[in-house]
């Protein structure tokens, strides 16, 4: 009789409009490797689930880890997703339409794969080994190429419609005249405090001529990031779209939860304090 091996590996992958983040984890949550890819929007994101695969094979190889020892993937998605068959609704930052992302995975990579929003993956994450420490009650805000929330209540994740109980990111909160936002609509939290929102508001400035510094590294690179925008920021770059002004600050203000500890919460009083 052969000997068994001992499946003690979970892929976990964060799937975003700019990049795809991956890791190889064990059981208990040690994190053995990470890493990230860019997402091919190009047709409507048809190659990101081939893409990840081959990621994830091409590093489990270089680490010397057999396939064998893995016991499924986790997949955090963006937008509206059907938790029970792990298909996409709609991901309007990579262009999926009823995208059937867990059988595409599943027959790539021979394992049982899991699909949720990425938000409320993030949150069952930061509970579970992150700053949330198994907390009963908690949000969690992810910040990105869009916005998102994850809600745990009761030790649960709050699921709602289509994995969107949390889906704070389509929140209108510029009534009149806002940013057209990727879902359709206007003035969406998404459009004034994602990594989007910042490098479309530096481009005003810019076009506008208040935004030399910016306007000069642009010119070196031949195009802006928010990590560009961050680094001039913290630099001592005064000009308006800095980090510590309006989008920020914004996004705080849109998002609110209590619970019994909350007061106590030092993340909390520094934000009450402002």
């Amino acid at each position: 009789m052969g000997k068994m091996t001992n499946k003690d590996l979970l892929i976990g992958i964060d799937i975003g409009g700019t990049t795809v983040k991956n890791a190889i984890i064990d059981v208990n949550g040690t994190l053995i490797s990470k890493w990230e890819i860019v997402t091919n929007t190009d047709n409507q994101g048809a190659s990101v689930p081939k893409d990840i695969w081959e990621s994830v094979r091409n590093r489990l190889e270089e680490l010397e880890l057999g396939y064998d020892r893995i016991i499924g993937m986790g997949v955090g998605a963006p937008g509206f997703i059907e938790p029970d068959t792990g298909s996409v609704a709609i991901a309007v930052n990579i262009g999926w339409r009823d995208f059937q992302l867990k059988d595409i995975l599943e027959d790539l990579a021979g394992v049982p794969v899991f699909v949720d929003n990425d938000a409320n993956i993030a949150a069952l994450g930061e509970n579970w080994k992150g700053s949330g420490d198994q907390a009963e009650n908690m949000l969690a805000v992810t910040l990105g190429t869009g916005v998102g929330g994850g809600i745990i209540s009761n030790g649960q994740i709050v699921s709602g419609a289509n994995g969107t109980g949390g889906e704070i990111g389509h929140m209108t909160v510029v009534p009149e005249h806002g940013a057209p936002c990727n879902c359709g609509r206007t003035g969406c939290l998404e459009t004034v405090a994602s990594a989007t929102a910042f490098v479309r508001t530096a481009n005003e400035w810019m076009k506008a001529g208040n935004a030399p510094n910016l306007q000069l590294k642009q010119e070196q690179l031949g195009m802006i990031t928010t990590k560009d925008i961050f680094e001039l920021a913290n630099d001592g770059d005064k000009c308006h779209y800095s980090p510590d002004n309006g989008s920020t600050r914004f996004s705080v203000s849109k998002c609110c939860c209590y619970s019994k500890s909350f007061e106590n919460c030092r993340w909390w009083r520094s934000i009450k304090g402002r």
